[in-house]
């Protein structure tokens, strides 16, 4: 059986990362927890600074806190035997919410990041069944998905281009990664 770690789920929104990290959780022999960063933002009742109405300081905060709870919940559950997969969007250029941070919340752990990235127009399509606080504004989805492309040129993570892919065929692509 594998040893317990991290698997951090990238990609823009609308790229999967919810749903193929959970089912990635369940497909694994051992204990595995699947925590969605933006569940953080879901469990909080009021005084929630909406990103889609511009980033500030209230978001960043917001968003800090969120990553750390993330992170502290991986630790905890890494250190009773658990895998854990957490999936957020990463950007390789904005230092808001970049794999700096996420390694620095991470330190210590063994994690492995994947970047799902999809076309656009699948991400626009995905991101249109989505219902209640999980529907972004389509200018969102345009405007994030750009801002992950660049991960594309970088050969440190894998990018998985999972826009003709099924859930089952992305876990198996990620499956892939791990084993390589």
């Amino acid at each position: 059986m594998e040893s317990p770690f991290i698997l951090l789920v990238s990609g823009p929104a609308g790229a999967g990362k919810s749903t193929v990290a959970s089912s990635w959780a369940a497909s694994r022999p051992r204990p595995t927890m699947h925590i969605a960063l933006d569940d953080m933002g879901r469990l909080q009742k009021s005084g929630r600074a909406n990103p889609e109405d511009g980033w500030n300081d209230e978001c960043q905060w917001q968003y800090d806190l969120a990553q750390e709870a993330c992170a502290g919940l991986a630790r905890l559950y890494l250190s009773r035997g658990f895998s854990c997969a957490i999936d957020h969007p990463v950007f390789p250029d904005w230092e808001a919410a970049s794999y700096a941070d996420w390694a620095n919340a991470l330190a210590g752990l063994p994690h492995f990041m994947v970047i799902l990235l999809p076309s656009l127009e699948r991400c626009l399509e995905r991101n249109a069944l989505r219902t209640g606080v999980s529907l972004l504004r389509r200018e969102t989805v345009e405007m994030i998905h750009p801002m992950l492309t660049p991960w594309r040129e970088q050969t440190e993570f894998p990018v998985i281009d999972n826009t003709d892919m099924t859930v089952d065929q992305t876990v198996a692509a990620i499956d892939r990664e791990l084993e390589a």
